[in-house]
């Protein structure tokens, strides 16, 4: 899963140093709770962007249906922190991506430095979704969905996908739990 800021680069070359630092901590810790409380693993913070694993280091039940659970909570979490940062000339907000597959796990690097890994399919399809998805969607994947036993999402559409071509997703941007009831 990837969660990514909308308006972020115009909202920084329009604040101050120090409030970005704050603005950024307020993120990280919107997102890092929600993460905590499901059993998740924040990967990587990169910027305005945050890279995600449901299900890895250590194995999470209904993998996919807490992935979009967390996906909701960090949604509202995130809107949350963005309420009091909000400006006319940049507004802010948050488009959220997430993908299910195998992948490749591990800690890699060099003598000088490791660093814990992810590589594969998912995690570069949920990184393009996350910087896709329009202010307070969530992308996820045809499978992420049947996994989840989504019965029906609010839309399903196509998208050129960079490095990888037209991928389909499913989305909604509504509440989890009132999707979820669907299935």
């Amino acid at each position: 899963m990837s969660c990514d800021l909308r308006g972020f680069t115009k909202f920084s070359r329009l604040t101050d140093s120090k409030a970005l630092i704050r603005l950024m901590g307020e993120y990280y810790e919107g997102v890092g709770a929600q993460v905590a409380k499901r059993g998740a693993t924040i990967k990587d913070y990169a910027g305005d962007g945050v890279l995600m694993l449901v299900g890895a280091p250590l194995p999470v039940p209904d993998a996919a249906a807490e992935a979009l659970a967390l996906a909701a909570d960090i949604r509202l979490a995130v809107r949350a922190v963005l309420q009091g940062w909000q400006r006319a000339d940049a507004p802010l907000g948050i488009g959220i991506g997430m993908a299910t597959g195998p992948i490749t796990v591990g800690a890699l690097g060099s003598n000088s430095r490791l660093e814990y890994m992810a590589i594969g399919d998912a995690v570069n399809l949920a990184a393009r979704f996350g910087s896709l998805a329009p202010d307070g969607e969530i992308w996820f994947d045809e499978r992420t969905g049947s996994l989840a036993r989504l019965k029906q999402a609010h839309a399903s559409a196509v998208a050129q996908v960079k490095g990888i071509g037209e991928v389909r997703y499913l989305t909604y941007a509504g509440d989890y739990m009132s999707a979820a009831a669907e299935a």
